[in-house]
């Protein structure tokens, strides 16, 4: 979420490393000081022909691209998105999940859902999850080399959804969707064309990592992260792994966008009485 204020407390309680912003276009490793991976920054981790093939299936999710026109929230709202008649691919965000909480409703007395873009057998969202199996194990892969303890979690959830497909709402539905959910992740979202200000990720665990995977027809976009006071490059084939709730950070860039981003869920992991393991330290690679 955002909040100015507690950001600037943070801010003013524990500074940024580096008084001015360093800039890298290279691989890098943040850790903090008991060698914890907090990022993992990976310019051209993905091919052009890959990229491609990510980018052609976002065709297929069009119509479940959703701008809400009088929200004020920065995620759906209209403020940051751009206009339409100047993109290609259509702006707006779907949010998908084979098993997770509607929102407000994260809590013991309510069951997991599949969430709606995923409930029509033949809609966008599960066209779309056809078209990119291939792809996001990959990113799967990634996190298994990053982060083997949180790959082999996320793993097992899936595993244990698929065993005991009853704790959702629609158990027949999920087993169907588990067939095309190729990512050791509990949710992941598509963002179009959109400005991400800077903002954290509070649904995960705080040693969780989501993973963002840059995609477009753009140069020269930027993904910040100004609590440690480092930018980065963030050119389409860009991959990302962040600690998404302890790093607030920004993405923007001029021209044709797209995000997917990868993430965990606390409260599912809770749900199915699993948790979220801890850091991973890099030296043990």
């Amino acid at each position: 979420g955002q909040n100015m204020a507690v950001e600037g407390h943070l801010r003013k309680q524990f500074p940024p490393v580096y008084d001015e912003p360093r800039e890298y276009n290279i691989p890098i490793l943040v850790t903090d000081r008991s060698g914890n991976a907090l990022a993992w920054y990976l310019p051209r981790a993905l091919s052009s022909s890959r990229q491609d093939t990510m980018w052609q299936a976002l065709r297929e999710l069009e119509p479940e691209l959703i701008i809400k026109q009088h929200s004020t929230q920065w995620r759906a709202g209209p403020q940051n998105y751009r206009n339409p008649k100047d993109t290609e691919l259509k702006p707006g965000t779907v949010n998908m999940s084979p098993a997770w909480f509607e929102q407000g409703h994260d809590t013991e007395k309510f069951s997991l859902k599949v969430s709606q873009p995923l409930v029509p057998q033949d809609g966008p969202a599960s066209r779309w999850l056809a078209a990119t199996m291939e792809s996001s194990a990959l990113i799967g892969g990634i996190l298994s080399i990053v982060h083997p303890e949180l790959y082999r979690t996320g793993r097992d959830l899936i595993l244990q959804l698929d065993q005991n497909p009853d704790v959702v709402d629609r158990p027949i539905r999920l087993r169907q969707v588990l067939r095309l959910w190729t990512a050791p992740f509990q949710g992941l979202s598509v963002i179009s064309n959109r400005v991400t200000p800077v903002h954290r990720d509070t649904n995960g665990a705080k040693e969780s990592m989501d993973i963002l995977v840059a995609l477009g027809r753009y140069q020269q976009g930027t993904l910040k992260l100004p609590g440690i006071g480092l930018e980065l490059r963030y050119d389409p084939g860009t991959v990302a792994v962040l600690a998404g709730r302890i790093l607030a950070h920004s993405a923007e860039c001029d021209g044709e966008r797209a995000c997917v981003a990868y993430y965990m869920r606390e409260k599912v992991q809770q749900c199915l009485g699993m948790s979220c393991p801890g850091w991973f330290r890099p030296d043990k690679i």
